[in-house]
């Protein structure tokens, strides 16, 4: 083999990114590369048009848009996954001028220093990947 570096494939990475789920948090980048009919996400409220993008990108076979988009949104996948899922979900819908109310008990609802830390994340994003008055 020479020592030259292999040019970037982006099917690769997305279907790479399965075997280091740890890496890359969850498995619809890779489920998406490999023609998944949809996805199931709570993001879905609040993220309404990156997941209509990555499944039109996947549909239409741009990988190299997918694992952009995907790589976009991750942190705030994993953040809102690595805590209280649904009560994520209802914090970001909430920032980004969403009304859904809280999540019932006894699931708490995320602390101050939760929020902030999703207002962080969501701040970074693209604003066109995001659902809401806030947008």
């Amino acid at each position: 083999m020479s020592g030259r570096a292999r040019p970037a494939n982006p099917r690769r990475q997305l279907l790479t990114c399965n075997r280091h789920a740890s890496r890359c948090g969850l498995h619809t980048a890779p489920a998406l590369a490999l023609k998944a009919p949809g996805m199931v996400m709570g993001i879905e409220n609040f993220m309404t048009p990156a997941l209509s993008k990555l499944k039109a990108a996947s549909a239409a076979g741009y990988d190299a848009t997918v694992l952009l988009i995907w790589r976009q949104i991750l942190p705030v996948v994993r953040y809102i996954g690595s805590r209280r899922y649904n009560s994520g979900c209802k914090a970001a819908c909430e920032l980004l001028g969403l009304s859904v109310g809280p999540v019932r008990a006894p699931i708490p609802q995320y602390t101050q220093e939760e929020i902030a830390g999703l207002k962080t994340l969501l701040s970074a994003l693209d604003p066109s990947l995001l659902t809401g008055a806030a947008r």
